[in-house]
This record gives structure tokens, C-alpha cells and sequence, in this order.
């Protein structure tokens, strides 16, 4: 389970599946982009209320970040 803040939209619980290259902690102060407009949906025994975005293939599940920072909420265009 993965919990992010998304400024004023509080935070949001997500059941991103990034364990692979990432250790509990490790994301702390990492801005991802994410899709906030989906329903709840129930994955895993997590409410997951956000989509991380991510790429996957050979280098496995790689979370999409932006460079360089940009304002927390910004919209992904």
C-alpha cells in the first residue's frame, strides 16, 4: 500500500505494485504522476483511490517522475 499526498486533495491510498525497485520509505518527498479522477477501486485488499503511473518492461515497473519538480497537483497533460 502506498499513501501520497496530492496538496489540497488530501492523501490518497494507492495499491501500486513498485516494490520491485523500491523499499517502504524510499519514496518520501517523490513527486509521480498519478490519474486521481477514477473511482475506488478495490485491488489487494487496498482501497486504491489513485493510479500511479508507471512503465513496465525489461527494466521491470519504473515510476513515471517528473524532472524537474513542478507544483504538487499540477495537471499531466
Amino acid at each position: 500500500m502506498l499513501e501520497d499526498g496530492f496538496g489540497p486533495l488530501r492523501v490518497k491510498t494507492s495499491s501500486a505494485q513498485i516494490t520491485e525497485h523500491h523499499a517502504p520509505g524510499d519514496l518520501v518527498g517523490t513527486q509521480v504522476a498519478a490519474v486521481l479522477n477514477l473511482a475506488p477501486k478495490r485491488v489487494v485488499g487496498v482501497t486504491s483511490e489513485v493510479l500511479i503511473l508507471a512503465s513496465t518492461g525489461a527494466d521491470g515497473t519504473v515510476l513515471l517522475s517528473p524532472t524537474p519538480r513542478v507544483t504538487d497537483g499540477s495537471r499531466v497533460a
